[in-house]
């Protein structure tokens, strides 16, 4: 189902998503979405919201961890065309998220950590090889 604000924007040819990067110890952070694949926590940025406000919101209603924009990289780490989804196609932008020692509690979607050596048994929502790919780069650059 399309949400229904996009339709009120008659020019509107994407829809953008701020999704999030927390690597920690290895090992990196991934909600499980309702069809039972792996996401990146974060999510659609709302008209008004900048990247900082979307995931300052989204981490706090899929993880319950709250943070502040300082904790939040200025860039995306990268930048991808998403799936489409209802005939709208999705641009996600990925950034960096430090949450020190705040432990993440599944309220709206379950989530994992997963190790970087078992990126290859985690089925992705989208682009799944070129994900692990970056991941597997961006982890051994931090650690």
């Amino acid at each position: 189902m399309v949400d229904e604000r996009l339709c009120e924007i008659k020019d509107c040819l994407y829809r953008v998503a701020a999704r999030v990067l927390i690597v920690r110890d290895g090992k990196i952070l991934l909600t499980q979405e309702k069809n039972g694949r792996y996401a990146f926590p974060g999510g659609g940025v709302d008209h008004g919201d900048n990247f900082s406000q979307t995931i300052i919101r989204e981490l706090f209603e899929e993880i319950g961890v709250k943070i502040s924009a300082d904790q939040i990289s200025e860039q995306p780490a990268i930048a991808r065309i998403g799936q489409v989804i209802d005939a709208i196609p999705r641009i996600h932008l990925y950034f960096r998220v430090e949450i020190g020692d705040a432990e993440p509690v599944a309220k709206e979607l379950p989530f994992i950590w997963i190790d970087i050596d078992k990126l290859d048994t985690i089925e992705f929502v989208a682009d799944g090889d070129e994900l692990r790919d970056f991941l597997r780069k961006l982890i051994k650059e931090i650690s």
